[in-house]
């Protein structure tokens, strides 16, 4: 029976009516945060409980430290236990169809959908797949889907989540996710987020008990009121926690001195156990979610098994789970296993890691894995190359950089051992990129010398030639991009890939002359090969090579054609081929003044699958978005965007990343006005500055020459550069621009004649630089008719770029002009503002006159947009 949940009316009010909610065809979404120990948990079961009675279906699973590296491991674990508990026909007839959840909860029902090569879209087939099978159980009653200590959970879990929350609506499904309120950070902040957005969304956030309360569970844990000295100390030491209350009790008397920390308390707990509890909680601990009887009682192999579980549970150290037929055991907390676990040394976690994999069934990889990993050399190294190299690919396969370094490493620990020729090399491959892809390319960078040692040893010289691609790549990724530290040197018949490889390299050395040489060996390729990767790479370099020359018109059309032939490569490959091609299309769309269709482009979700190879794929991707958003106005969303694509950067670790996203971010942050934390982003890019990397160059000056614009600051008299040929085409346009502000302001006529002369050439091909050339020919004439014309067309190309306050000129308006400009912007004509303001027409058009004098401008469309600019001000 149940034990009384104490001191939580208010919290099982909540859920009550939110049960009562979804009964009634509605959608819930429950967020439960507390610090550890504060009853999450338990509060989770009365929910289960509650939503039984209401013939609810009940779906529960809960993420562990013990088993953290598994991706989606809570969602699977209640899948599974939910389908077990179902008939055959019924649970086949709600699996029917869902062939993209197969990889997830690996059915013998269900066969995988065919690959498409495209990482992001299977994962929302995925999405969908399991959102689909949530909905179908919903069709036929209310559920009520329980997902407990989300703080361990992958990122994958919470999004997942967060996907079937945003994605059930009018679905009678109560989502209940219980998560560490001290320690959610990343996704789960997001998801806190949705939940307190969404009408549909309940935020609990669990308090400490009341004195009264711990008083009232005090009693019922000892069966009797409790001594007043007795529940002082407990009072004082719990400090309202209900997992210390009932730690501190369990043990009858408090020692005095005793820390109040949770470790100590559960510590005193477990060392009053004999020997035989003691043994048999740690078993559990260890096997974690997968603790079913005939596990448990296969590994601890002794008599008195059910004497002793009885004592377990009686000291309330040990639960049991019941799902249908499925029935498993765990540690009633998990700091109770946490620490239960940590107190066994090194050699008695790794004899229980390889008694638990050696009764587990073989073909569950997601339950063993864990235990082939964490079982040392006490397992098969035959099977664990098996079991740890399959998890090793599903984490590749899902983009875990970090799981498949955990489980690959191991398995190649275990292959080497034993000399496993055969599966040496292709597990070498796997945590090499897995290695690159988490941003330790030193380490990834040894390994791919000792799979080249090895396949130079084998004669094996194709392969020799591949893995000098890879290593290529990385010492690319790494700076080292001087002829003598390349891997394999450039040849004019190099493969399509290697081509691309080539043009990688000369980009970041800032080498005009071998990427001439490579950009000619591309244009080639379909005179001699007759493939959809060669006419890719083609129009690609032919596209690079139109950009170099300044034909921007040019450039759009080759790489769009080149977007165009990737759709026909296969789909294990077709993203390494179009990465680089969608990259540069945005910048391209806006040159050729579309800027709406540059946001669409924005988009590449083969980042995610060549990021094993370029660990800066994700953030290049969201540093170009950063640019497209800013050019397209919304300068909120392209802080938001920086935010993103600086954290993205700190996450690979590479200085030049990160410096370039600081002094990005510094940029849009003086165009916000926020002088002080853009002038705490440029000192720390400063810092990361390296003038060997173009992009990097490029940034800074543009951050430095708008920080010299907005605050006058001195500036280098050689801070003006031409264009640079490589690097990104938007900051690099910006640049310019804002080199010619920077020369109007400061009545530099020769710079600022020279910025002219550049946008007039480039703006030939382009119809965005051809505006901002006509805006600087404004600026230095000082007429407020280009600026108008100027102004007009980049609005026109949806291109919300006002021109610098320090070039305005603008007089401050007074008060009650002020006040009629702000009318104006709001749509209202001349009459309705008299009317407003109790003044007559022709005094409206005077104060309008004057203002058009001070701001110096034109026309209404051009006072309307000035207003709304400067709402806030």
């Amino acid at each position: 029976m149940e034990s009384r949940l104490v001191g939580r009316d208010r919290e099982l009010g909540v859920i009550d009516r939110a049960i009562g909610a979804v009964r009634g065809g509605e959608r819930r979404i429950l967020l439960v945060s507390g610090q550890a120990g504060i009853g999450k948990s338990r509060l989770a079961v009365s929910s289960l409980r509650r939503a039984k009675e209401h013939d609810f279906a009940v779906l529960m699973g809960s993420s562990s430290p013990l088993q953290a590296g598994l991706a989606y491991a809570p969602v699977v674990e209640a899948l599974r236990r939910y389908l077990g508990t179902l008939p055959e026909p019924e649970s086949a007839e709600l699996l029917d169809g869902l062939h993209d959840i197969a990889g997830l909860i690996a059915d013998p029902r269900l066969s995988p959908a065919p690959p498409t090569g495209d990482p992001e879209l299977e994962r929302t087939r995925m999405f969908e797949a399991v959102l689909r099978l949530v909905e179908r159980i919903t069709a036929r009653r209310p559920a009520l889907f329980v997902v407990d200590d989300l703080h361990w959970a992958d990122r994958g879990t919470i999004e997942l989540l967060h996907h079937l929350g945003r994605g059930s609506r009018r679905r009678r499904l109560l989502l209940w996710c219980g998560y560490r309120s001290a320690e959610p950070g990343g996704p789960l902040t997001a998801l806190a987020m949705t939940v307190r957005r969404d009408e549909s969304g309940v935020e609990l956030a669990l308090e400490p008990l009341s004195d009264n309360a711990v008083g009232e569970l005090v009693g019922d844990l000892l069966g009797a009121p409790p001594r007043a000295e007795l529940l002082s100390k407990v009072t004082a030491r719990a400090q309202g926690v209900p997992l210390f209350v009932t730690a501190l009790v369990g043990g009858g008397e408090i020692p005095d001195g005793l820390p109040v920390i949770v470790r100590d308390v559960v510590l005193d707990r477990l060392q009053r156990l004999d020997d035989r509890a003691r043994r048999l909680l740690e078993l559990i601990a260890v096997a974690g979610a997968g603790g079913s009887p005939r596990l448990l009682r296969t590994v601890w192999a002794e008599d008195g098994f059910d004497v002793v579980l009885r004592q377990l549970f009686q000291q309330g150290l040990v639960e049991e789970l019941v799902d249908g037929p499925a029935l498993t055991y765990r540690v009633s907390h998990p700091l109770y296993a946490e620490v239960a676990y940590a107190e066994l040394t090194v050699g008695q976690r790794r004899s229980l890691h390889a008694a638990i994999a050696a009764a587990l069934d073989r073909t569950d990889v997601l339950e063993a894995a864990p235990h082939y990993r964490d079982a040392g050399d006490l397992v098969d190294p035959a099977r664990a190359c098996e079991v740890l190299g399959a998890a090793g690919q599903r984490a590749l396969d899902v983009h875990d950089a970090q799981e498949a370094v955990n489980y690959l490493s191991v398995a190649l620990h275990h292959a080497q051992s034993i000399e496993h020729a055969d599966v040496i090399p292709e597990l070498m491959d796997g945590l090499a990129r897995a290695l690159q892809a988490n941003g330790r390319l030193d380490d990834a960078a040894s390994l791919w010398n000792h799979a080249d040692a090895l396949a130079r040893s084998r004669g094996d010289s194709p392969r020799q030639r591949i893995l000098g691609y890879y290593r290529s790549i990385l010492e690319a990724e790494r700076g080292n991009v001087s002829t003598p530290m390349l891997p394999v040197p450039f040849e004019s018949e190099d493969p399509p890939i290697g081509l691309v490889v080539h043009w990688l390299i000369a980009v970041r050395a800032n080498d005009l002359t071998r990427l001439w040489l490579v950009l000619d060996a591309m244009i080639g390729l379909t005179e001699h090969q007759d493939t959809a990767e060669a006419r890719t790479v083609a129009h690609f370099g032919a596209s690079v090579a139109a950009r170099i020359g300044g034909d921007y018109a040019g450039a759009y059309t080759q790489n769009q054609i080149a977007i165009e032939a990737s759709r026909a490569i296969g789909a294990e490959s077709r993203e390494h081929y179009a990465y680089a091609v969608k990259l540069q299309h945005p910048g391209l769309s806006i040159l050729r003044g579309d800027v709406a269709a540059a946001l669409r482009a924005t988009g590449n979700p083969g980042a995610s699958q060549v990021q094993f190879h370029l660990p800066g794929a994700v953030h290049y991707v969201e540093y170009v978005k950063v640019w497209a958003t800013y050019i397209s106005g919304d300068l909120a969303a392209a802080l938001a965007v920086a935010d993103d694509s600086l954290a993205l950067a700190e996450q690979v670790g590479q200085d030049r990343l990160t410096g370039r996203a600081l002094a990005a971010r510094a940029f849009l942050l003086l165009e916000n006005g926020n002088i002080a934390r853009a002038e705490a982003d440029l000192k720390a890019a400063r810092e990361c500055y390296d003038a060997t990397h173009d992009d990097l160059v490029m940034v800074t000056d543009l951050a430095e020459t708008a920080y010299a614009l907005r605050t006058g600051a001195a500036v280098d008299a050689t801070a003006y550069r031409p264009p640079r040929p490589l690097g990104d085409l938007l900051v690099d346009w910006l640049r310019v621009a804002y080199s010619g502000y920077l020369a109007v302001a400061r009545k530099d006529q020769p710079a600022a004649q020279q910025v002219l002369q550049h946008l007039r050439v480039a703006g030939k091909t382009s119809p965005f630089l051809d505006a901002l050339a006509l805006r600087q020919e404004g600026l230095m004439l000082d007429d407020p008719e280009l600026l108008q014309q100027a102004a007009a067309r980049l609005d026109a190309m949806g291109a919300r770029l006002s021109v610098p306050k320090a070039l305005t000129g603008a007089q401050p308006l007074s008060k009650r002009e002020r006040e009629v400009v702000q009318l104006v912007g709001k749509g209202l004509t001349n009459a309705q503002i008299a009317e407003r303001l109790f003044l007559s027409e022709r005094t409206i058009e005077t104060h309008l006159h004057n203002s058009y004098k001070k701001l110096r401008l034109t026309t209404r469309p051009a006072l309307t947009r000035w207003a709304l600019e400067h709402a806030d001000d």
